[in-house]
C-alpha cells in the first residue's frame, strides 16, 4: 500500500510491461535480535554502498495471513536499490486535496482516464491489489488507489506503483521508499541486510509512536491488525510470540516488552524538537541530543529521512560554530545516508543544488588525527579528546 504522483494535466504515465515475477516460497523472521538498520557512519570506514542490481532481487509470493508480498530471492545488502518503478496511476496535489475533502467525482474521472490507458496486463494487476477500503468509497478504483498508493512529494502528489504496492507494512521495516522527481520513479532501498526468503517491508506511517497508537492508525487507515515483530511485543500478542532483548536468550534474561519499546519512543519524541535542521540549543548540547537520538533510532530499528535530517542539522550547527572539522564528518555521514536510502541519482541531485558545492568545502581532518578509540566521543562534542595538530 502507499501514496504517489501526477501533473495537473494528468500527463499519462509511461508504461513498461514488466515480466510477471515468479512465486517463491518464503519465510519471515520475527526475532527481536534481527539486524539493526545500518545507519551509515564514518565509524564504519565508508563502506561502499551497493548499487542497483540488474537481476531480480525479489519475487511476489503468497504469505499466510498477509496475501501477496515481496520476498527476497537473493541476499540484499543494506543500501541496495531493490527496485525502481514508475507509478501507473498518479494524482497531483489538487486532486489529493479533493480526495481528502470527499469530492470524488473529478478524482475518479482522472484515475479512470489513466486506468483505461494502461496495458491490459497492468489493468489486471491493479484489479488484483488489495482493497481494504472498498466500502469507504463510491468506486472500487478509488479504494484501490488510496489503499495502495504512496505519498511522493508536495509537487507530485500520490502515485501507485505495482510492485511497491505489494510491499507490506512493518513497524521495524527493512526498506524505505524515495520518490525521485527527476527520473519520475519510486525507488525502494534496503536499510538493513535482507536475507534470502525474508519479506521486504516498509513503514506505512510515522513510526515514532507508541505501539497502541501505531496499531490504531493502521486499523483505521488500512483495516488490519499489525503483527510485525514490534507489535508482537504487545501483551495481547505474547501468547503467540515471545521476544527478547538483543542477543541470544539466556536463562533469567529479561525479555523486552512493548512498554520498554514505548519508553525509547517517548525519549525520542522528547528529543524531536532538538534534532531538526535547526534548533536553538547551544552547539555541544545540540550535538549530544542528536547522538542520543541516533542511538534511539538504531535501538528502535528505524532508518531513513529522519537520520538524514538529524545529521544535516548537526552539520548546520557545526557550520554556525565554525567547527569545520566536525562539519566535514557530519556532511560525509549525510551523504552516506542519502546514498543508502535514496541512491546515487538522488545524491547527485542534492549535490547540484544551488549554493551547495561551496558549502561542501570543508577542512580535511583525518580520523587518524583524533585520539585513538575516542573518535565518536570527539565527534559528538567531547573536547577533552586529544586532536593532533595539522
Amino acid at each position: 500500500m502507499g501514496r504517489a504522483k501526477k501533473s495537473s494535466g494528468s500527463r499519462k504515465p509511461k508504461h513498461h510491461n514488466k515480466p510477471k515475477p515468479s512465486v517463491a516460497a518464503a519465510s519471515t523472521s520475527l526475532d527481536s535480535d534481527s539486524p539493526e538498520p545500518q545507519i551509515p557512519s564514518l565509524l564504519n570506514e565508508n563502506a561502499d554502498i551497493p548499487s542497483t542490481e540488474t537481476t531480480p532481487l525479489f519475487s511476489v509470493s503468497h504469505l499466510p495471513q498477509k496475501g501477496l508480498a515481496l520476498v527476497a530471492t537473493s541476499p540484499i545488502p543494506a543500501g541496495t536499490r531493490i527496485l525502481s518503478e514508475e507509478p501507473v496511476l498518479t494524482l497531483p496535489p489538487k486532486y489529493t486535496a479533493l480526495l481528502a475533502a470527499g469530492t470524488y467525482k473529478p478524482v475518479l474521472k482522472a484515475l479512470t482516464e489513466q486506468y483505461n490507458d494502461l496495458a491490459p496486463e497492468q489493468r489486471e494487476q491493479v484489479l488484483l491489489l488489495s482493497n481494504p477500503l472498498a466500502n469507504d468509497f463510491p468506486h472500487s478504483l478509488l479504494g484501490t488507489f488510496v489503499s495502495n498508493a504512496r505519498e511522493l512529494d508536495e509537487v507530485s502528489g500520490m502515485g501507485l506503483a505495482l510492485n511497491v504496492a505489494r510491499v507490506n507494512h512493518s513497524c521495524v521495516p527493512n526498506a524505505v521508499t524515495h520518490w525521485n522527481r527527476e527520473t519520475e520513479c519510486l525507488n525502494l532501498h534496503a536499510v538493513r541486510d535482507i536475507e534470502v526468503g525474508e519479506e521486504v517491508t516498509l513503514g506505512y506511517i510515522m513510526l515514532v509512536k507508541s505501539g497502541v497508537e501505531r496499531r490504531r492508525e493502521l486499523r483505521e487507515r488500512w483495516r488490519f491488525d499489525c503483527k510485525c515483530e514490534a507489535c508482537m511485543l504487545a501483551p495481547e500478542n505474547q501468547e503467540d510470540e515471545e521476544m527478547e532483548v538483543d542477543g541470544e536468550k539466556e536463562e533469567g534474561e529479561k525479555k523486552v516488552t512493548e512498554a520498554d519499546r514505548d519508553k525509547l519512543i517517548s525519549s525520542l519524541l522528547a528529543l524531536h524538537p532538538h534534532i531538526q535542521h535547526r534548533d536553538t540549543l547551544p552547539y555541544k548540547v545540540s550535538l549530544r541530543c542528536r547522538e542520543k537520538a541516533l542511538k534511539l533510532f538504531q535501538q528502535l530499528h528505524i532508518a531513513g529521512q529522519e537520520i538524514t535530517t538529524c545529521l544535516f542539522g548537526a552539520a548546520m550547527k557545526a557550520t554556525e560554530a565554525k567547527d569545520e572539522a566536525r562539519k566535514g564528518f557530519f556532511l560525509q555521514m549525510v551523504y552516506e545516508n542519502i546514498l543508502m536510502t535514496e541512491g546515487l541519482d538522488s545524491l547527485e541531485t542534492v549535490l547540484s543544488a544551488p549554493g551547495l558545492p561551496g558549502y561542501m568545502e570543508v577542512q580535511d581532518l583525518g580520523k587518524e588525527s583524533i585520539e585513538e578509540g575516542k573518535f565518536e566521543d570527539w565527534l559528538w562534542g567531547d573536547d577533552r579528546v586529544a586532536v593532533a595538530s595539522a
